[in-house]
Parts: C-alpha cells; structure tokens; sequence
C-alpha cells in the first residue's frame, strides 16, 4: 500500500471533474485568460476553437459573450444562420464560413482543414 496512487484510480473511475477551459488571448489584460466552457458539445468546441483562431476579444466579457452564443449552436443549420445572420459575413468570408462549418461537424479546428471539403 505503500506505493498506492489515489489519483490513478480516481481517475480511472471518472470521479475526478475534468477542467473544460479554453485559453484565450484578452486585449485589455494583456494576457491569456482561462474561460469555463463546461456544458459545450464536441461540436460546439471545435468553433469554440476555430473562433480563438480567428478572432480577436477585447474583453473577458466580448469572449464569453461569443462563447456562449457558440455554445447555443446545435445544428449546421443553426452555424449557417449564425455566421450569416448574426455575424454578418457575406461571401466575402465563404472559406471562413466553410471552416466554421468544417470545426463544427469534425468538433476540432486542424491545421489540414481546407475550405474546399465543405458541400
């Protein structure tokens, strides 16, 4: 017993609560914050990431704000008419708006991602 590892086993059995944060680059603190993302699917996480990869956030609060909404989306239908309508990107932004789609179905944003792959 004397070699016994209690964080081994717990964490085997899942008892321990996995930290669900995203580190995001704050304006105005100059610094990387974490934010909870708890309760976000896969799907919402890859654009919780692909939105850190593409954006900029001046405030915690604009970070959490744009998370949130993410973390409302639950259907290509409702990526499509958030970029569209909510963010307002035009055709302009079509190869953003296909790797947002492509970091929602694959719940991960991957350097490979090409806009090309989405119908």
């Amino acid at each position: 017993m004397d070699n016994f590892n209690l964080k081994k086993y717990l964490a085997e059995g899942k008892l321990l609560k996995e930290n669900n944060t995203v580190s995001v680059f704050i304006e105005d603190e100059d610094k990387q914050v974490d934010i909870d993302i708890s309760g976000a699917t896969k799907n919402q996480k890859g654009l919780i990431d692909y939105a850190i990869e593409i954006e900029e956030f001046p405030t915690i609060d604009d970070a959490k704000g744009m998370f949130g909404q993410l973390m409302d989306i639950n259907s290509e239908e409702d990526v499509a008419y958030y970029y569209e309508f909510e963010r307002g990107w035009d055709d302009d932004q079509e190869d953003d708006w296909k790797l947002a789609m492509l970091a929602f179905r694959d719940g991960k944003v991957l350097d490979s991602h090409e806009p090309n792959q989405v119908d």
